[in-house]
């Protein structure tokens, strides 16, 4: 993902501090029943782009019957829909560990995986090809059932990308700040774009359907390093919290707010994993070997887990 910025590996691999305990949403809209068309699976969108996928960046584990009669779920979104930083990242991501679970009657019923992550996506670059193939995937002469969605993180993380940047040069400055909220403008622009034509496609498509959206978590977490509680206010904002109502303050804003936000106005399902990975960054990211944010199987099984827990709670 990220070329690395050589100060934060520097001051990982000389403070790798024990993490500190603690720090400091969703039902999609029922689209009316059509004349039922064959089913499909569980769709995720995400971002990737890899020599393991084609080039349209679709990944497809299909179960039985997927020709005619097959529902099915669809993953999208960026690299950590992708699986970045899996041991087995069609194994181990959090979405070949959710692929089981939608099949269940009671959770969707899915029997075809179709994932069409891209890495590196950001809120912008999916409303190219990747929104395309997403409707494409909808329309196509299958049954829906769940969409999960993971984007937002690059469009943030691309400011700290080198060590030039100006929010690792100097992160109160006024050029950084400048360049976060323009991200902040293109995510509260874009999200709601992309949302709004999956659930226009969704609404055409037999049955109900469940969009779950995903939030992210601080993986400098605990770390100690000098962009941990910048990364903490870039996602939460000055209040440290996710709350829809406090959005009236620009302070209050983080990028997790304007995910979780604009997805609740939607009736998606939000996903949470700011409080699951907390100070954990060592533990359950790669972030410890380096500028590699994503998760390690660990972190993965969380993700997974968050999502059966917002499902259980939608």
């Amino acid at each position: 993902m990220p070329t690395q910025v050589r100060a934060v590996r520097r001051v990982l691999a000389r403070d790798r501090a024990a993490m500190s305990p603690s720090r400091a949403s969703r039902l999609p809209p029922s689209p009316a029943d059509h004349k039922r068309r064959p089913l499909r699976a569980v769709r995720h969108w995400s971002g990737c782009r890899t020599p393991a996928f084609d080039e349209t960046g679709i990944c497809r584990l299909r179960g039985e019957g997927r020709e005619h009669g097959s529902a099915n779920g669809r993953p999208q979104g960026d690299s950590l829909a992708w699986g970045d930083g899996a041991s087995v990242p069609a194994h181990t991501g959090y979405v070949p560990r959710l692929a089981g679970y939608f099949t269940g009657t009671s959770h969707g019923g899915t029997d075809e995986l179709v994932n069409l992550a891209i890495r590196g996506e950001t809120t912008g670059s999916f409303l190219g090809q990747q929104l395309t193939d997403a409707l494409a995937v909808i329309n196509a002469e299958t049954d829906v059932r769940v969409v999960t969605l993971s984007i937002g993180g690059n469009d943030l993380l691309d400011l700290i990308n080198q060590e030039t940047d100006d929010c690792v040069v100097n992160f109160p400055g006024a050029a950084c700040q400048t360049a976060i909220q323009a991200a902040f403008a293109g995510v509260a622009t874009n999200l709601p774009a992309i949302l709004y034509q999956l659930h226009v496609a969704l609404a055409a498509d037999p049955g109900d359907e469940k969009v779950f959206v995903l939030t992210l978590y601080n993986p400098f977490g605990g770390t100690g390093v000098f962009l941990e509680q910048p990364v903490d206010i870039g996602l939460l904002g000055m209040d440290m919290t996710v709350d829809c109502t406090a959005l009236g303050n620009p302070l209050n804003i983080g990028l997790n707010d304007i995910v979780a936000c604009t997805a609740a106005g939607f009736g998606d399902v939000v996903v949470a994993t700011y409080d699951l990975f907390d100070d954990n960054g060592l533990t359950l990211t790669h972030i410890g070997e380096g500028f590699n944010i994503h998760p390690n199987d660990d972190g993965y099984a969380l993700i997974a887990q968050a999502h059966r827990a917002a499902d259980r709670g939608s």
